[in-house]
């Protein structure tokens, strides 16, 4: 297994082979594009295997920075095309902050997920205090989202004035939640593994 995310300032990175693991995060100040590649090399080479002995690869793949999405898609893309029997997960930013919500607050209630989108717009999803979602991940305008009567959670990193508490992701929890749903069998197709867009970017916006 390898676990990707670079869905937001912080890249998170965890490998699993043949029952060693290692975990990486990149902060903001590092450019992910040039970096996540060389991590999973250091990351193998300290857990002495070979990304050749790798069948299983896990990326957070939406909804978050486009650039950050394009970056670890196209990577994992990019792996595949390596040829061998590969398998892949994709996990949305949402259900990645849900899982670390459950694991670090034990919460009672249900929740939202908030995500900020930009132009005063925000990526919301529901789920259950078990982590099942409720619904699917959206885009919501600012009043919209304060009119919601739920428990909302945000990024610590975002610094958002509209939610009731803040996580901060770890790259052991992506791995964590990649390999329970690999023991799930929760596979897509190589070929359905795109970035998920819910908003056009800004650049679209403005014409």
């Amino acid at each position: 297994m390898i676990a990707i995310c670079t869905a937001t300032k912080k890249a998170l990175i965890g490998v699993s082979i043949n029952g060693k693991e290692k975990c990486s995060e990149l902060d903001a100040n590092c450019k992910h594009s040039e970096n996540v590649m060389l991590t999973i090399d250091g990351l193998l080479d300290e857990i002495g295997e070979e990304i050749k002995n790798n069948d299983i690869y896990s990326v957070v793949y939406g909804p978050g920075s486009f650039t950050g999405l394009r970056i670890s898609v196209a990577l994992v893309k990019g792996l595949l095309a390596g040829g061998g029997e590969r398998k892949v997960i994709a996990i949305t930013l949402s259900q990645l902050m849900a899982y670390c919500y459950i694991k670090q607050k034990n919460p009672t209630h249900s929740f939202m997920t908030v995500i900020n989108a930009l132009s005063g717009k925000y990526y919301i999803c529901e789920f259950d205090k078990d982590g099942n979602v409720i619904g699917e991940d959206k885009v919501v305008q600012k009043e919209e989202l304060q009119s919601i009567d739920i428990k909302k959670v945000g990024l610590i990193e975002e610094e958002l004035n509209d939610v009731d508490e803040v996580i901060d992701l770890s790259a052991e929890e992506l791995l964590q939640l990649s390999l329970m749903k690999a023991k799930r069998n929760e596979y897509i197709l190589p070929k359905e593994l795109k970035p998920l867009y819910l908003r056009k970017s800004q650049a679209e916006e403005v014409k």
